[in-house]
């Protein structure tokens, strides 16, 4: 019987099991109309999947990114519409000019080329922002399990350095992971990732600068493109939270050149993030900051399609309106804050830990009165209160309601 097969097998199942995600909850204050367990509910969304594949195939995730060149903006496309659209107009003032009523056909023909031009524009920018969302989430993918993997290999070396002795031969690691390379990969592709998002974005302003020109009209052309900004759907890769996941990754290694640097406090309570939510805008807010902000504004809550609640809500930093279930985890940005500043997120960590010790305790408290209201008089004396239970085992922090209820020898 080859005893160090068992113990590969033992280590695999532990490391399997001690992997797999740690769970986010925030309890749920019922104050005012705003669904505040969005995040038990809908969102934000996770792009890191991490109990559905296995480090070993990291490697699937990343790809040479060819897509990326091959779906590109290119203003060229849509000079002949613009070119279209000047000699309409100069035509169109020229009849103006002359006091010719032919003008109704010009007016025809320059919204015909309006709308194709807008309709192609757009088209192309929603392809844009869909490859862009795919990528980004594969790269970010990739990189979390390159930390997973890395993880498991260290603890594995530990794991063998325990059962050497226990067994003759040498302990073969159960995992094996050649994890400089892939990391390099992936670091790689999240650069080529922004560079492509960069010249897309100049590509945007030089459209709106040839409508311009082709119009004659700069609140015509700002026009034009603002679904681009405004519209996660059209030109989200302007604007996305997955661009500072994004930076973040590339900042944990080193910063390129001329690269923006993410910011890592929150605009809200100015202290390092912590659990950090990127909405569509590309603002990122503590959970819990966030959180505290919908309630004071009382956001009103709408069914979408038949889904979990959506709340629309505006962005506390550029008021911008963006749906709560759009919303964006954001880890790698997390990680950096903790990084930069790890005294602020350690004090946001322990204050985030007492508010949820105190709503916990609210929550239980109120179970109990609740109870005893339901009792009535017969079995009043069944139940202490909470607060004096609380007080007499102070150094234990929240107490259950079933600590708080006596119970008898026939129970």
């Amino acid at each position: 019987m080859d005893v160090s097969a068992g113990f590969d097998g033992v280590a695999a199942l532990m490391f399997s099991a001690m992997a797999g995600p740690i769970p986010r909850s925030i309890p749920q204050v019922a104050k005012g109309d705003v669904p505040v367990d969005w995040e038990q509910r809908r969102g934000p969304r996770q792009y890191v999947e991490t109990a559905s594949v296995r480090p070993e195939d990291s490697r699937l995730f990343y790809k040479p990114l060819g897509e990326l060149q091959e779906v590109t903006l290119d203003v060229g496309k849509y000079m002949p519409l613009l070119d279209g659209i000047q000699r309409t107009l100069q035509s169109r003032r020229a009849k103006e000019a002359q006091n010719d009523e032919g003008g109704a056909s010009h007016e025809e023909v320059l919204r015909t080329l309006h709308k194709r031009l807008g309709e192609d524009f757009f088209k192309d920018t929603e392809r844009v922002t869909r490859v862009f969302e795919n990528s980004a989430r594969d790269v970010l993918l990739a990189a979390s399990m390159m930390g997973q993997a890395k993880w498991r290999r260290t603890t594995s070396r530990n794991v063998a350095a325990l059962l050497a002795p226990l067994r003759p031969s040498k302990f073969p690691r159960p995992f094996r992971f050649i994890i400089g390379k892939q990391a390099q990969d992936v670091h790689a592709a999240a650069n080529v990732c922004l560079q492509w998002c960069s010249s897309n974005r100049d590509a945007v302003r030089g459209f709106e600068a040839a409508y311009r020109s082709a119009t004659g009209s700069a609140t015509s052309a700002a026009r034009m493109v603002a679904p681009c900004w405004a519209n996660e759907r059209v030109g989200g890769f302007l604007t996305s939270p997955l661009l500072l996941e994004l930076r973040a990754l590339l900042q944990a290694q080193s910063v390129p050149e001329g690269e923006e640097v993410p910011e890592v406090s929150c605009p809200i309570c100015l202290c390092a993030l912590f659990r950090p939510v990127g909405l569509v805008c590309g603002h990122a807010f503590c959970s819990h900051c966030l959180r505290g902000s919908l309630e004071a504004r009382r956001c009103s809550t709408t069914e979408v399609s038949g889904s979990a609640p959506s709340v629309e809500v505006c962005c506390p930093h550029c008021r911008r309106m963006s749906r709560l279930d759009a919303a964006v985890e954001m880890p790698r940005l997390e990680a950096l804050a903790r990084t930069v500043s790890p005294e602020e997120w350690a004090e946001q960590q322990e204050q985030h830990r007492l508010e949820l010790a105190a709503a916990e305790l609210e929550r239980q408290e109120a179970m109990a009165r609740r109870l005893r209201e339901g009792f009535g008089r017969d079995f009043a004396g069944c139940l202490r209160p909470p607060a004096s239970m609380h007080g007499l085992f102070s150094g234990l922090g929240p107490l259950s309601v079933q600590d708080a209820i006596i119970t008898f020898g026939m129970c």
